[in-house]
């Protein structure tokens, strides 16, 4: 249920596909030519369209390049309104934006039915567990219009709950006051300074204080019972996601501002398990057998590895094939194959896989060739693999040792050997970074096999 077709259905449709449009693009302006030329895509025509002359209201008069009057009104009442906003009056182009307000006035302002009040007020209890959100303030109004609808015979009001929320905002105050300040600089496109989080879960290795000087904030994510804030820095192509109970400090970030680029958190996270991101999709396939307790192959049915990934083979009564077809690999991944236990299952693909499973502890000499050049020269080449590898002192390949020398046939191209090293998705992960840098056609084939 969309609050906002509540709040308009009683309203003219050609407001409401204006409203429609401008929330689909609440940080953008637009002139009155480029809302026109929107209101007749597709979606919008379709819509407008369906008053009882079948004509879209908006369309200019034959062989006429002038913005109809009625949409020229009809943006002057959501301006009245105070729904959109305009740039600057002034001028001779005016452009329009959705007004960044709090739900409270449209909800006050607005007449809803009382047949979405009972269901509006239902939800109400599961979003009170996140009153940082002014979302859950503006049921709390449809909560207080409506309370003479829900007194029973005892004159107590009552109301129950349709879904329950995994993870309130709960426990220390200073989250609860960053995860309301997130929300805000996410919905006005303001950037962060100086933010200071914790970072690294990895055993024996002391937690790093990271700094970001600028950061620009996308999302607010659930996953796994904790929060995450996901952004970006304005020199990086890639998304960081910061864990929100990690974060220890930043500067006040109301005086700029930053225009987002294209994100959609579905097509984002498509593929993972979790919340973790990292390298390249790949396939993964291994069989897996019910346990003495629990029946792993129907809980696997009936519920996904990956959401939309996944494919299961039963091979007998007794083992299935299970596979994960362009997943991402990650801790999460790992955590949720541990948990049907080693001997139901078996051979898992790729086999660099085994050591994240079971951490046998499996040191392998690992031989491939690279070509380098000046961009990326030999010492270059061996911090990269250094720290990438985790090949330092507290890390788990910190006895590996690196062999490099020149190839004697091959200009630019040198020989690699990595003594005791673990092949596991750490290995995988610098070879898609790798390639990220030197491109695949500079790396030796050879380096697959330890990744298959």
């Amino acid at each position: 249920m969309n609050l906002f077709e509540i709040i308009l259905e009683n309203t003219s449709l050609q407001k409401y596909a204006l409203v429609k449009f401008f929330m689909a693009n609440p940080n953008k302006y637009f002139t009155r030519k480029e809302i026109q030329k929107n209101m007749l895509n597709s979606y919008y025509d379709d819509l407008l369209s369906k008053s009882d002359s079948n004509i879209n209201p908006f369309a200019s008069a034959k062989n006429s390049d002038v913005v109809p009057t009625i949409l020229i009104d009809r943006l002057k009442e959501l301006i009245d309104s105070e729904i959109i906003e305009i740039l600057d009056s002034n001028k001779k182009e005016i452009k329009y934006r959705l007004k960044n307000y709090q739900l409270e006035e449209p909800l006050e302002n607005y007449n809803i039915k009382e047949k979405y009040k009972s269901e509006l007020l239902e939800w109400e209890k599961s979003f009170a567990k996140y009153s940082e959100l002014p979302f859950a303030d503006a049921l709390k109004i449809v909560h207080n219009n409506s309370k003479k609808q829900f007194i029973n015979d005892k004159g107590e009001l009552t109301y129950f709950t349709i879904v329950d929320f995994e993870t309130p905002f709960i426990g220390k105050l200073e989250l609860k006051e960053n995860i309301t300040a997130f929300y805000n600089a996410i919905k006005d496109c303001d950037v962060i300074f100086d933010l200071e989080y914790i970072g690294s879960y990895l055993v024996n290795q002391k937690p790093i204080k990271n700094t970001l000087k600028i950061f620009h904030p996308y999302l607010l994510k659930e996953s796994k019972g904790q929060w995450y804030l996901v952004g970006k820095c304005p020199d990086e192509l890639d998304f960081r996601i910061l864990p929100a109970n990690r974060i220890i400090d930043f500067k006040n970030f109301n005086d700029e501002s930053f225009e987002r680029i294209d994100f959609d958190p579905i097509k984002f996270w498509e593929g993972s398990v979790g919340i973790t991101k990292l390298g390249s999709p790949l396939t993964i396939k291994f069989k897996v057998k019910n346990g003495s307790v629990y029946n792993n192959i129907d809980y696997i049915r009936n519920v996904p590895i990956v959401q939309n990934h996944q494919e299961v083979q039963l091979l007998n009564d007794d083992w299935a094939q299970i596979t994960l077809n362009n997943v991402f690999v990650g801790p999460e991944l790992v955590r949720s194959l541990r948990s049907f236990g080693e001997k139901n299952i078996k051979d898992v693909f790729p086999t660099f896989l085994i050591e994240d499973l079971w951490e046998i502890n499996d040191r392998k000499q690992i031989n491939f060739s690279v070509r380098l050049n000046d961009e990326l020269n030999e010492t270059k080449f061996i911090d990269f693999l250094k720290e990438k590898l985790r090949i330092k002192p507290n890390n788990e390949n910190e006895i590996a040792e690196v062999i490099i020398e020149p190839s004697f046939n091959k200009k630019q191209w040198h020989n690699i050997t990595i003594n005791n090293i673990l092949v596991n998705s750490v290995f995988y992960f610098f070879y898609s970074d790798l390639i990220k840098i030197i491109g695949s056609e500079n790396i030796s084939k050879k380096i697959n096999t330890y990744l298959k």
